[in-house]
């Protein structure tokens, strides 16, 4: 994660110091990426025979991604990455030696802030919340992969 960061100084001293994010990585492991995510995540295009084509112009429009993770008291916590920018899968491949070596591609994207501003004027790049919080709606959790978050905000008038 990248944060940018500054001090204004005034008074002889700290007046104000700013810190935001810039951007992040994401490296995704998976047994098998798929052509259908292939094309979706890198732009890359699947031809008349059935076949994953790259090529060097291709770049894929950046996506929501949406997970959980588990907690040490096997509860979850879910995020929503707001905008991911993917670049070519790494492939790794081996020949078959003595032994048995599983190689699985890697998929990395840039995770950056989106454009779209929330009800306080900002810029979101992340949501999160663990189910086992007690202010959070059960319905937050049931629906949370059902599209994307967007925060909710009361805003004064």
């Amino acid at each position: 994660m990248i944060i940018a960061g500054g001090n204004l100084y005034a008074d002889d001293g700290i007046a104000a110091v700013i810190k935001e994010f810039k951007s992040g990585k994401l490296s995704l492991e998976v047994d098998d990426i798929g052509q259908t995510a292939a094309e979706d995540l890198t732009g890359a295009s699947i031809d008349n025979n059935g076949v994953l084509v790259s090529t060097t112009e291709d770049g894929g429009s950046p996506v929501a991604i949406g997970f959980r993770a588990k907690k040490a008291n096997g509860k979850y916590r879910y995020f929503w990455l707001y905008k991911v920018k993917f670049g070519i899968p790494a492939t790794n491949l081996q020949t078959k030696g003595d032994s048995i070596s599983f190689q699985t591609p890697t998929i990395e994207g840039t995770v950056m802030r989106r454009n779209l501003v929330d009800a306080k004027g900002n810029h979101p790049w992340k949501s999160e919340v663990s189910e086992d919080d007690a202010t959070v709606l059960p319905a937050t959790i049931t629906g949370w992969f059902t599209e994307v978050y967007e925060p909710e905000f009361t805003v004064a008038p």
